[in-house]
């Protein structure tokens, strides 16, 4: 493990709400920690607007909120809209700032242009990460085809990025391969894998139970809600759960565009007592709603993307001790087996309310999945990941 300083002065950019995404805070408070100044160019909210430092990372808004839309041309208008903004952003902080490393969190990826001058003049380094391959992402999320135009120009797009970067940072082994080979990317892609932060979810005398939660039998999701994470499915196997476990409780914790119609789906099956849906809150707001809850979930369908879809909220419930019913998919399986997870034939009703009768039921067959997949999330720890990162920014 790097026990060197970061004497470095680093200017993080992303299309995020620092302090609701986790991988960019983690990273920046890891860089910050190793003896980096850094800033932080990100999106305003009406939380937001008077947060200007979280644990010395100097945070810099650009006045523009998120916008949850359909369709590609309004993601492209908010990207370039960002983009445009950021830039007039990083023109002003130059002034004061000389800036090692310009590091970049897509989507989008064309961000890493920000630096053009940067790096042509001053030969400022200059790192992707890549959160979500933006192709494999618009092709899933949009529904676009191959041949589509779009599509066709946001692979040259990614190419002109990637080849653009000094390096390449991906989240998991699934990301990495599709790069490296299917994308036919020739040099070394490094993996920071999406672990949270072990330190954040220590229990404490802090941490009460969560009113709404006693004596129920809670099944917790936090994150995006779209259509592919397959809330449905989770909302519809209440009619299989409701005569072994009357006290069930499913809490959904997030925003998205599925939002709407998972509270239609709630109504029209006649749910309300048993499925709830909050919105989106911090990371410090979930810990108590973890530790207070049964069984952690994660429904996301099996599509191509799940190929490489690593679900860092598998990782947050088995810090805090709970089991986790999951879908079966390629990018779960390359960091979890079956003997560490109540995995489930992904979009099957029947067999995700099975996999939750057996942990409502088996609590040794819990205790003993929980004992297994603790020791692959501490040889997977954060703590290993954060100084992979800072050796790749020192070298």
């Amino acid at each position: 493990m790097s026990q060197l300083k970061l004497n470095k002065n680093i200017l993080m950019v992303g299309y995020i709400e620092l302090e609701r995404d986790p991988r960019v805070l983690r990273e920046a408070k890891a860089l910050v920690h190793s003896g980096a100044k850094v800033d932080v160019i990100g999106l305003m909210n009406i939380d937001n607007t008077n947060i200007n430092n979280i644990d010395g990372i100097n945070y810099i808004k650009v006045n523009l909120s998120r916008q949850m839309r359909k369709g590609s041309q309004s993601y492209i208008l908010q990207y370039l809209l960002f983009f445009v903004k950021s830039f007039l952003k990083i023109l002003s902080l130059s002034r004061n700032n000389h800036y090692d490393i310009i590091y970049v969190h897509n989507v989008p990826d064309f961000l890493v242009f920000l630096a053009f001058f940067h790096k042509i003049f001053f030969s400022t380094k200059v790192i992707l990460d890549i959160h979500d391959p933006m192709t494999e992402s618009l092709r899933h999320r949009m529904k676009f085809r191959g041949s589509s135009v779009i599509l066709k120009f946001v692979e040259i797009i990614e190419r002109l990025s990637w080849e653009f970067s000094d390096e390449l940072i991906t989240v998991n082994k699934g990301c990495k391969t599709l790069i490296e080979k299917q994308m036919n990317y020739k040099k070394n892609v490094k993996i920071i894998l999406n672990m949270p932060d072990k330190t954040l979810f220590q229990l404490d005398n802090s941490i009460n139970e969560v009113e709404i939660f006693k004596d129920r039998f809670v099944l917790l999701y936090t994150g995006t809600l779209s259509k592919w994470y397959g809330l449905d499915i989770a909302i519809k196997s209440i009619s299989y759960l409701i005569d072994s476990i009357p006290n069930i409780l499913i809490y959904i914790i997030g925003k998205g565009p599925e939002k709407n119609n998972l509270n239609k789906l709630i109504i029209k099956k006649g749910f309300s007592k048993y499925v709830m849906i909050s919105d989106s809150v911090p990371q410090k707001q979930i810990i108590p709603l973890i530790y207070s809850c049964s069984v952690g979930i994660s429904t996301h369908l099996a599509v191509d993307f799940s190929k490489i879809y690593f679900s860092t909220k598998v990782a947050e419930f088995i810090y805090c001790g709970k089991t986790v019913v999951c879908s079966k998919t390629k990018g779960m399986l390359a960091y979890f087996d079956d003997d560490d997870l109540f995995y489930f034939e992904p979009g099957n009703i029947v067999d995700f309310s099975s996999k939750v009768l057996l942990a409502y039921n088996d609590l040794q067959l819990v205790k003993k999945k929980l004992a297994k997949s603790r020791q692959k999330v501490k040889s997977l720890d954060w703590e290993i990941q954060k100084n992979k990162l800072t050796d790749i920014l020192i070298h």
